[in-house]
C-alpha cells in the first residue's frame, strides 16, 4: 500500500449543513473582529499623527522666524550707510 493511498483512506471529511453553517459563522466572526481591531488601531494612529506633525510644523516655522531674523539683522549691519 503506498503512502498516499494510506493517507486518503484515513482522512474522510463530511461536512453536513448545520456544520457548513458553523465554520461559515464562525469565519465571519473571526474576519469581523480582525476587521474591527484594524479600524480601532487605524483611528488611534489617525489621532495621534497629527499631534506630532503639528508640533514638527510649529518647530519648523519657528526656525524659519529665527532664520528670517537673523538675516534681517546680518542684511541691516551689512548694508553700507549713503551720504
Amino acid at each position: 500500500m503506498s503512502r498516499s493511498s494510506r493517507w486518503s483512506d484515513s482522512i474522510e471529511l463530511t461536512f453536513q449543513g448545520r456544520h457548513l453553517f458553523f465554520l461559515f459563522l464562525g469565519a465571519v466572526v473571526l474576519l469581523s473582529v480582525v476587521f474591527s481591531f484594524g479600524v480601532m488601531i487605524g483611528k488611534n494612529t489617525q489621532t495621534s499623527q497629527p499631534a506630532l506633525s503639528q508640533n514638527t510644523e510649529e518647530k519648523q516655522l519657528d526656525c524659519l522666524d529665527w532664520l528670517e531674523k537673523q538675516t534681517q539683522q546680518k542684511m541691516s549691519t551689512e548694508r553700507p550707510k549713503e551720504k
